[in-house]
């Protein structure tokens, strides 16, 4: 139901905003989807299955994303007693802000705002809300670095976060390009305007807030962390188009269950595994 509300205001807002979006380049949406492999849980004979599809509209500096994921459990009573199904879909729904700037031909900055929600049913006490910003630092016309922080404030934790990037041509639409930092690696080559091949390195961490009548723990909160790495490739059309797929190596990924009050309930880990993600973009041109 919540998919259908995002996806159809979105489209409403897209369509009636038209002639005022085709005046800009970063105006469009993306559709994502991921599907992963049966998991086993470490030291026990679960195990836990993930599928993902979202979707993304931007307009210039504003974002609107939403996010299903579905899981699906086996053995999960080995994890804890009379217990099922922990959880079944996570819905994660998002806005932000960003911005960047120039002062001079050496320094920029750039700042981003944002708030999202995750949850499994109930909405309250499950919205989040970030800020970051920095700085940027050309070397040459090439190289350039970034650096700056960020903060997530959650009804569980504030946390800061550092950000940092060593860019090589980030604009470029040809040749290689590189980002190298923290919470995203990446680095593509393109040969010509359609194709392009990379790989990337990207952490994700993610809290939920957990139904009121969960089986596990009703009105907690499920937090997933989570590693992946693995090639890129993708094709730019000449009309706006732009297609990705992806084979992930999953690493480094833990599943920790709090109480409604943050108290730690249950903490799990699962083994390396593989997943395909894939995406479509478009872009409105001028």
């Amino acid at each position: 139901m919540l998919a259908r509300v995002v996806v159809s205001w979105g489209l409403i807002v897209f369509m009636a905003a038209g002639p005022l979006w085709a005046q800009s380049v970063d105006a469009g949406f993306e559709l994502r989807g991921l599907a992963g492999a049966s998991r086993e849980v470490q030291d026990s004979e679960a195990a836990v299955t993930r599928h993902s599809a979202g979707v993304a509209f931007f307009f210039r500096n504003w974002r609107l994303q939403y996010t299903e994921d579905h899981f699906t459990w086996d053995e999960a009573d080995q994890l804890v007693s009379d217990t099922q199904t922990p959880w079944q879909r996570l819905h994660t729904l998002g806005a932000d802000w960003s911005h960047r700037e120039r002062f001079n031909d050496r320094w920029g900055w750039f700042a981003r705002l944002g708030a999202t929600a995750s949850f499994e049913e109930e909405i309250d006490r499950s919205v989040q809300g970030s800020a970051g910003g920095g700085l940027n630092y050309a070397f040459s016309s090439q190289w350039s670095l970034s650096f700056g922080a960020g903060t997530v404030v959650h009804p569980l934790r504030w946390r800061v976060l550092p950000l940092a990037s060593l860019n090589f041509r980030p604009q470029s639409t040809s040749g290689w390009t590189a980002r190298i930092g923290v919470p995203r690696t990446a680095i593509t080559y393109r040969w010509n305007a359609g194709w392009s091949l990379g790989a990337d390195l990207q952490r994700h961490n993610r809290f939920s807030r957990l139904a009121d009548d969960n089986e596990l723990v009703p009105s907690g909160y499920a937090e997933i962390e989570d590693w992946s790495l693995g090639p890129v490739l993708g094709w730019q059309g000449e009309k706006g188009w732009r297609l990705t797929c992806s084979p992930r190596y999953h690493f480094g990924t833990d599943y920790t269950v709090y109480g409604p009050d943050g108290d730690k309930k249950h903490t799990w880990e699962t083994d390396t595994d593989w997943s395909i993600l894939a995406g479509i973009r478009y872009q409105l041109q001028p």
